[in-house]
């Protein structure tokens, strides 16, 4: 049934949300943004809505993962996508912060 692959798709995203995690864990960030961006894909159109606290778990590890590498458009995309939400700033929070370090570390580097 259409729940039934629903709930498959969200179980999987998860999986390689906590895959994404444990490679940033070790180190792994390429791996990691990889299993990231699939469990991104997975989501349901209404992901924002339905699974609003994974959504936002994968979205900010996915941002971290591309600003570690660096994939700053990446990046950027994702913390703009958290940043545009229609929620509460703490929820924002970490998102910010990876904009910030980003933008630190760019001009260190300059």
């Amino acid at each position: 049934s259409q729940q039934h692959k629903a709930e498959r798709r969200k179980r999987i995203a998860s999986l390689n949300y906590k895959a994404g995690v444990k490679a940033m864990g070790c180190s792994a960030f390429a791996p990691a943004l990889g299993y990231l961006q699939t469990a991104i894909r997975l989501l349901p159109d209404d992901h924002w809505r339905s699974d609003f606290q994974l959504s936002l778990d994968i979205y900010s590890t996915a941002a971290e993962c591309a600003s570690i590498i660096p994939e700053t458009k990446l990046m950027h995309q994702y913390c703009t996508t958290i940043i545009g939400l229609d929620c509460p700033i703490l929820k924002k929070m970490r998102a910010y912060y990876i904009l910030m370090d980003a933008s630190s570390v760019q001009v260190t580097n300059n």
